[in-house]
């Protein structure tokens, strides 16, 4: 492949490339309604609730956020996104536009990783203390008694004895 080629390959990647961030824009560029700028919010205000517990499905993509009385679910319904949303008296599933299913999908991850980063470093800092505690009781211990006997390596050889006591 000479020079020329790879320029022309490069235009035309660039084209192409252009061409579909247009025809994306174009055809994700649908206001919302009512209902999806409500269930939306509901998403974001449940999402960020510390309450609510986090629930993800890795191979079928499905979000769900499961509070005392509310279940939302996130996921795939047909060839678009939905979020479902079920309480003790009724059932709703609203579809979503790609960008808010991107944007619903992209708030729950962020505050999927925020909430193990904390419980990470919480268990970071229960390891450091219990660790520190140790260092304390080592260092407050005393150096040497005499009913401590020294031991030495003396020998790796298989017939041999590995350590020796020494007095």
């Amino acid at each position: 492949m000479n020079y020329g080629q790879r320029i022309l390959l490069w235009a035309k990647w660039r084209i192409l490339r252009k061409y579909i961030k247009y025809s994306r824009k174009r055809k994700t560029l649908t206001p919302a309604t009512e209902l999806q700028e409500r269930i939306l919010l509901l998403w974001k205000l449940y999402v960020h609730y510390e309450e609510s517990k986090l629930y993800c499905t890795v191979d079928s993509y499905t979000r769900q956020i499961d509070n005392d009385n509310l279940l939302l679910i996130y996921g795939v319904s047909g060839e678009s996104y939905a979020i479902s949303v079920k309480n003790r008296m009724s059932c709703y599933e609203i579809q979503l536009t790609f960008e808010q299913a991107d944007m619903a999908s992209e708030e729950f991850d962020k505050e999927v990783k925020r909430r193990m980063k904390k419980a990470d470093q919480g268990k970071r800092s229960i390891i450091i203390k219990g660790l520190d505690e140790m260092i304390d009781v080592a260092e407050n211990r005393p150096k040497t008694s005499d009913t401590d006997l020294p031991l030495t390596v003396v020998s790796r050889h298989i017939h041999e004895p590995i350590l020796k006591i020494t007095t």
